[in-house]
């Protein structure tokens, strides 16, 4: 009875080594294509090439200091800072430059502010 275990695990190990190198061979090509796929992910995330800039347009008045540090709070964010770059103007120059195409003076948004609206809100939810 023994002599028959022993003969079956014999067998098996010989299944075994014989489908082994098919299966480093597989282990070793997952693992290249994994690494390949995060080498060029890593690149393409980290890629410093082309910077991310966008230009937007304030449109504040300027005797109110409340917006004004709002804004200022808003440029002085890292996160921010580092994609967005804030020109200050009026709104029909914000307009004009929003409508320009593809030019270094375009526009992508226009941040414009009514801040007695704004200002009523925030009172309102204050207790």
């Amino acid at each position: 009875m023994k002599n028959k275990h022993i003969l079956f695990m014999l067998f098996q190990l010989k299944s075994v080594l014989r489908d082994l190198p098919r299966l480093l061979i597989c282990f070793v090509a997952l693992a290249l294509v994994i690494l390949i796929a995060g080498v060029c992910g890593n690149g393409v995330l980290n890629s410093k090439n082309t910077p991310l800039n966008i230009k937007v347009g304030t449109v504040t008045p300027s005797d109110d200091s409340r917006v004004s540090f709002g804004i200022t709070m808003l440029q002085s964010m890292e996160s921010i800072n580092e994609v967005c770059t804030f020109e200050k103007m009026d709104l029909d120059t914000a307009k004009e430059k929003l409508d320009l195409e593809l030019t270094d003076e375009q526009l992508s948004n226009i941040i414009t502010t009514k801040p007695e609206e704004y200002f009523k809100d925030l009172d309102a939810l204050t207790i």
